[in-house]
């Protein structure tokens, strides 16, 4: 839950409303910054990447569930392919504002992540990872 209440400040708070998450799980966080987009109305605000077949099904089941397929997009794709930023990108209409790695739970993972995907992340945005450490701001 403390997870949940920082991403609840950093998403409402800045009105981030172009969010990039690496990792879906069983997809409870996705629900969640889904009702925090669609209550600011920031469709197709919320990107959210995981290598599962079934997490990626399941997720997309709560999704349409709670009816938020205007405002969440779940891809079964790398968090390293090279061609998911610019898918990210192309589905939020713009760089990401906040980027929250999820995903490998690896110091030299999130540090890959982090070289491929710092580029993409908008100026000023977030880079926040639940794995390490890791963490940086772009400037503005």
């Amino acid at each position: 839950m403390p997870l949940i209440s920082l991403l609840h400040g950093l998403v409402l708070g800045n009105r981030a409303s172009r969010i990039v998450q690496f990792g879906t799980c069983a997809g409870y966080s996705v629900l969640l910054l889904g009702w925090m987009l669609r209550r600011m109305n920031a469709t197709r605000g919320l990107f959210s990447l995981d290598l599962d077949p079934a997490m990626c099904e399941m997720t997309w089941r709560w999704i349409v569930r709670a009816g938020l397929e205007d405002f969440v997009e779940i891809a079964q794709r790398n968090f390293l392919d090279p061609q998911s930023p610019i898918a990210a990108k192309e589905y939020l209409g713009g760089d990401p504002e906040l980027i929250i790695v999820d995903s490998f739970h690896e110091y030299q993972a999130t540090l890959n992540e982090l070289d491929l995907w710092f580029a993409a992340l908008a100026a000023g945005g977030v880079w926040f990872s639940t794995t390490s450490a890791v963490s940086r701001q772009t400037s503005t």
